[in-house]
């Protein structure tokens, strides 16, 4: 009898390999900013001060999940649609 498993799971002394397909995409502070439409200065001079989008720390970088910018920007769209609204 053959053990199988799949991504997330392991089925009795097997383990799946990881692989790149299998983590989350990280991107870049470079690649942040420029989906910001700022620089990759303002981004870390956000960060700084405790604003933008949640990063990760990996290999002394900080990288960014796809998800938490998106999350951050709607909430900056949010903030701002409160303060015309005034």
């Amino acid at each position: 009898m053959t053990s199988t498993t799949t991504a997330g799971s392991a089925t009795k002394g097997t383990r799946k390999q990881l692989t790149k397909d299998d983590l989350p995409r990280l991107m870049t502070a470079d690649e942040t900013a420029q989906a910001l439409g700022i620089s990759r200065g303002t981004l870390y001079n956000w960060r700084a001060a405790g604003r933008g989008p949640k990063a990760v720390p990996w290999s002394n970088r900080l990288h960014f999940l796809p998800e938490d910018v998106q999350a951050w920007m709607q909430d900056e769209m949010k903030k701002a649609r409160r303060m015309v609204r005034r």
